[in-house]
């Protein structure tokens, strides 16, 4: 049989097995997350259809497997920080819009007592991001008022920010917009902030 692809090698069937049955189990995790029940180890192996020790053997603990489905979690139910303050209004549509579209999962990621430890590394990371965006528009601002305006627009930028504003019966492009709103009325303080600096 003649090579097709020279000098590149072709995953083994073993490789490919496994690499599917990892899958398996990562969506069993995220389906069981979205039901809304804590993804154990007992409860994951049963959703994926695999014995325990299956997928002991490849995730050694919960906290290996939690770690292999959180960059599946955030692009389901995250949008990646935009990089300058001025692109702030049109990451609240992206995120608001990704939190739609897999609204029970977000929802249950939001609420559930037992995935705030899962999450609180990306929400730390999000608030540094933030923070990181606004120093950089504003950097005559006071630390103080950055600081401030990081943690008040923190909250609204979120799932938890989100179901609230669903919950009180704001439909996705209500939401969107008032929290724009908020948006360009921080950024315009800080930037009164800043020219004051100047003046």
């Amino acid at each position: 049989m003649v090579d097709t692809n020279p000098g590149q090698q072709t995953p083994s069937i073993r490789a490919e097995q496994a690499q599917m049955v990892t899958n398996r189990i990562i969506a069993a995790a995220i389906a069981q997350i979205e039901a809304g029940t804590e993804p154990s180890m007992r409860a994951v192996a049963i959703r994926a259809r695999i014995a325990e020790r299956t997928l002991y053997r490849y995730f050694p603990s919960l906290e290996a497997l939690q770690a292999a489905t959180m960059p599946h979690l955030r692009r389901l139910v995250g949008y990646p920080m935009c990089n300058t303050a001025d692109e702030l209004p049109v990451y609240v549509k992206q995120l608001f819009t990704r939190f739609q579209s897999s609204s029970a999962l977000s929802r249950v990621l939001a609420t559930a007592p037992w995935a705030a430890p899962i999450l609180r590394q990306t929400r730390t990371e999000s608030r540094d991001r933030l923070l990181d965006v606004l120093k950089a528009a504003f950097p005559d601002v006071p630390r103080a008022d950055i600081e401030s305006a990081t943690a008040g627009l923190r909250v609204p930028l979120s799932a938890a920010g989100w179901i609230y504003l669903e919950d009180c019966g704001y439909d996705l492009r209500a939401s969107i917009r008032h929290v724009q709103w908020l948006v360009k009325t921080v950024l315009d303080h800080l930037q009164h902030l800043q020219e004051k600096k100047h003046a």
